[in-house]
C-alpha cells in the first residue's frame, strides 16, 4: 500500500502545476488584451467614425472536420474625415462572429494618427471585456491551485 501512495503522489503535484500554468497563460492573455486597449487609448484620439461597409468571409469552425460547417466572420470598415476634409478608410484585422455595427452607422471611436488604425468604442469595450474574462479565469486557476496547496498542508499537518 505504501508503494501505491508513493506512485500516485505526483498526480496532485502535476494537477497543481497544470492549474498554475493555465492561470499564468490566461492571466497573460488578459494582460495582453487589456494592455493593447490601454496603449491604443493612450496614443489615439477620440473621433466620430462612419461604417463604410461590413466585410465578411467564410471560415471553417473548430469542428469542421466532423461537421463540415463553415461560419461567417465579419469586420467593419471605418472611415473618417481628416483635418483637410478628406476621407480616410481603415479595414482592421479583427474578424468577429457577429457584426458589432451596420453599414452606414455613425459611431464613436478612436483614431491613431501614426498608424491610421480606427476602432469603435464598442469594439474597444469588447476587447476590455474579453481581457477581463481571461483575467478572471487566470485568477480562478490561481485560487484553485492555492486551495489545493492549503488543503494538502492542512491534511498533512499533525493533529
Amino acid at each position: 500500500m505504501a508503494s501505491k501512495d508513493k506512485d500516485t503522489v505526483w498526480i496532485p503535484r502535476l494537477l497543481l502545476l497544470g492549474f498554475l500554468l493555465v492561470g499564468v497563460l490566461f492571466s497573460g492573455v488578459g494582460y495582453y488584451l487589456s494592455g493593447w486597449q490601454r496603449d491604443f487609448n493612450a496614443r489615439s484620439i477620440e473621433t466620430t467614425l462612419q461604417v463604410l461597409r461590413i466585410d465578411s468571409k467564410q471560415s471553417r469552425d473548430r469542428n469542421a472536420a466532423e461537421t463540415g460547417k463553415e461560419i461567417t466572420l465579419y469586420r467593419p470598415v471605418f472611415q473618417r474625415r481628416n483635418d483637410a476634409g478628406e476621407w480616410e478608410t481603415y479595414a482592421g484585422n479583427l474578424w468577429n462572429s457577429h457584426s458589432p455595427h451596420k453599414a452606414g452607422d455613425t459611431v464613436s471611436g478612436r483614431y491613431d494618427p501614426k498608424t491610421g488604425e480606427m476602432v469603435s468604442i464598442d469594439m474597444l469595450g469588447q476587447m476590455r471585456g474579453l481581457g477581463n474574462i481571461f483575467y478572471g479565469l487566470g485568477a480562478g486557476m490561481f485560487l484553485l491551485a492555492f486551495g489545493v496547496i492549503w488543503y494538502r498542508r492542512r491534511k498533512s499537518a499533525p493533529a
